[in-house]
């Protein structure tokens, strides 16, 4: 497996949840692409559904708050060895270098479990699920 930390460009850092933005997102896989020889590289686009209703119907402060909370899930859920981004509105992205297509299938199950928990904001539960493919 590649360690990709050394890859992660910091320049780049979506401003309501710390992810990086799309552009490192696209930045670190480029270069972790050109360089592996080896492995596969696996990219999970994950899309939070929902969101919209939470957002016009609650207010846009509770929806940047879903997306916070959303992200901090990712972060802990994904691997060290995988790139986590937020790419735009509620769509994060994940990149990771896998042995076996099953490793990242088995990642994006994980992690749609993990979105698929109630989050709570402004004092509420508030469920959303993830789309991803």
């Amino acid at each position: 497996m590649l360690d990709l930390r050394a890859h992660r460009p910091v320049a780049r850092i979506d401003a309501l949840t710390g992810l990086p933005d799309r552009q490192a997102f696209v930045d670190s896989l480029a270069a972790t692409v050109h360089r592996s020889s080896h492995s596969f590289v696996a990219m999970l686009l994950i899309d939070l559904d929902h969101f919209k209703f939470v957002n016009d119907t609650v207010g846009q402060a509770a929806g940047d708050a879903l997306l916070v909370a959303a992200a901090d899930r990712l972060r802990r859920h994904v691997p060290a060895h995988a790139f986590v981004a937020r790419m735009a509105g509620d769509e994060f992205a994940v990149w990771l270098s896998v042995d076996r297509q099953a490793s990242a299938l088995v990642l994006a199950e994980q992690l749609r479990a993990v979105l698929d928990e109630p989050f709570t904001i402004t004092g509420l539960e508030h469920f959303t699920s993830a789309s991803i493919g």
